[in-house]
C-alpha cells in the first residue's frame, strides 16, 4: 500500500537539472511584477517554455467570488420552483438579484455605476 501524500513522478516527470541565471534588480523587479503569487522559478520555467501562467486579475477573482453569491441565490429559487413550493424570501430578494446581476456585467466589462 502506499503512503499518503504526493504522487510519486515518472522519470520523465522529474526535474533533475538546474539552470541558474543573474538578474538585475530592475529584472527582477519585471519577474516580481508578472510573477503574481507563482514562485519565481515557476514563472520562469513556465515563461521559458512559451507557456506562461495565466495571471487572474484582482478585480476578476473578485467578480467570480461576487458571482457564486448570485448563482447560490439563483440555485435556490430554482430549486423552489422545481417543487412546485413557493420560495420563502424578502420580496426585495429578486430586485436584489437582478441589480446583482448588473453591476456583475458592469464589473465585468469595466464599467462603474457612478458613470
Amino acid at each position: 500500500m502506499r503512503k499518503p501524500g504526493p504522487k510519486t513522478k515518472s522519470e520523465i516527470e522529474l526535474r533533475r537539472h538546474q539552470v541558474n541565471c543573474r538578474l538585475t534588480s530592475a529584472e527582477l523587479a519585471v519577474v516580481d511584477s508578472r510573477r503574481g503569487a507563482i514562485s519565481r522559478a515557476a514563472w520562469l520555467r513556465t515563461a521559458a517554455l512559451q507557456r506562461p501562467p495565466r495571471i487572474i486579475p484582482k478585480i476578476n477573482r473578485e467578480a467570480w467570488a461576487y458571482l457564486a453569491q448570485v448563482a447560490g441565490g439563483l440555485t435556490y429559487l430554482v430549486e423552489v420552483a422545481k417543487v412546485g413550493g413557493r420560495p420563502s424570501f424578502d420580496p426585495a430578494m429578486l430586485t436584489e438579484l437582478r441589480k446583482a446581476i448588473a453591476e456583475l456585467r458592469r464589473q465585468l466589462i469595466g464599467v462603474s455605476d457612478e458613470t
